[in-house]
């Protein structure tokens, strides 16, 4: 008897050791994941318009789908926009996250700069400013509505023990409107953060020159080049080529069409080119170059009037014209935003469509686009007149 009762604990005993590895396994197999990670970096489409753009971010918050806000980003700290060009990032944070989708995206500005110094070796008078061409800076005001943080709606996935990397394009160009009359000195400058989320992103690399006989060819410095989806003429990226000529955009991968433009400077303008380039994902292509051609240039000007103009609303004003050789349909060759007042472009002799859309503070049409068609002479300037 006393051997059976000691089979029986034992047996009891076994049974029960199994039962709770049973249950010890099933609940590692059910229990949390193991977290991801989420890494920001921040980059620019620059602009010959400002010496410097300076925006100062106080945090960088995202959010699970059917769950919460997390903060992923901190930096708390001033940046000049148009140094992340041509490569350039700016490293925003690194933080591990649940796994999941995530819906949404925003990044929290301050009116509070950094301790540091902006590029004429002075403190920041303002979190977000930018200095004008004649060392002057000017406050960039907010519209009340991004007191919750400029909303971007991208979705990304994190999986297990890896690492998303993500790229906030901030496009310094699109993003600073100018609001007042320019001719009688009273106007304003204006924030409307224009960012695109670039997962997965390649990187296109080149150089700008002048065609000619010259050896070596004489690099072409502060010339715009710009990315274009071959069926939209949309810019999807944009950046202006360094002193020996360089240059680099971040892109989702996919199909592009590059174009090069240089509006006239100290009396100099080229005609744009442009060339069709194919990217795959963390892509790093190179010697994609250009060599442009000098080309006569005029004037388009003109004012924009908006007869009941509400608080946030603002136009932009989109030139366009047919791809040069080796490119197709239609590329955006300038744009520029304002609230109301005279505008002013330079463009080659041709001809152009002038697409004018009237936006309010969300980037949501007020009005149904304008479209003109527009020609450019050696003559006289053109002038173009805008009433919405």
């Amino acid at each position: 008897m006393k051997m059976n009762n000691v089979k029986l604990f034992l047996g009891m005993f076994l049974s029960i050791g199994l039962l709770m590895l049973a249950a010890c396994g099933g609940s590692s197999s059910s229990g949390s994941a193991e977290p991801g990670t989420l890494s920001l970096q921040m980059v620019d489409a620059t602009t010959p318009d400002f010496k410097a753009i300076y925006v100062t971010i106080d945090r960088v918050d995202v959010h699970l789908e059917g769950g919460d806000w997390t903060t992923v980003a901190s930096p708390q700290k001033t940046y000049n926009l148009l140094e992340l060009v041509n490569g350039v990032q700016e490293t925003l944070g690194e933080e591990e996250l649940a796994p999941g989708n995530y819906t949404q995206m925003r990044l929290i500005l301050s009116e509070t700069p950094d301790d540091g110094l902006n590029l004429l070796d002075k403190e920041h008078e303002y979190g977000n400013y930018v200095i004008t061409l004649d060392d002057v800076s000017h406050e960039l005001k907010t519209p009340s509505g991004m007191q919750s943080g400029i909303k971007l709606v991208n979705g990304f996935t994190i999986a297990s023990n890896e690492t998303t990397e993500l790229i906030l394009d901030f496009d310094a160009a699109r993003s600073v409107v100018v609001a007042g009359n320019l001719s009688k000195d009273n106007y304003k400058y204006l924030l409307k953060p224009t960012i695109k989320v670039v997962a997965s992103a390649a990187m296109v690399q080149g150089h700008v020159f002048e065609d000619g006989t010259e050896e070596p060819l004489p690099p072409l410095p502060n010339t715009r080049v710009s990315a274009h989806r071959p069926a939209s003429a949309e810019t999807q990226a944009a950046t202006l080529s360094a002193d020996d000529g360089g240059y680099a955009l971040f892109l989702t991968p996919g199909n592009y069409q590059l174009l090069a433009f240089r509006a006239p400077m100290d009396g100099q303008g080229y005609a744009p080119a442009c060339l069709e380039i194919s990217l795959t994902a963390d892509q790093r292509l190179s010697g994609q170059n250009f060599f442009l051609e000098s080309a006569d240039f005029n004037t388009l000007s003109g004012t924009v009037t908006v007869a009941a103009p509400v608080e946030g609303q603002h136009v932009v004003l989109s030139v366009r014209q047919a791809a040069p050789a080796d490119c197709s349909g239609m590329v955006e060759l300038a744009s520029i935003q304002l609230e109301d007042g005279p505008y002013s472009i330079d463009l080659p002799v041709g001809t152009y469509q002038l697409v004018a859309s009237l936006l309010d503070a969300e980037f949501e049409p007020v009005a149904a686009d304008q479209t003109f068609d527009v020609s450019i002479t050696t003559a006289a300037p053109t002038e173009l007149n805008i009433t919405f």
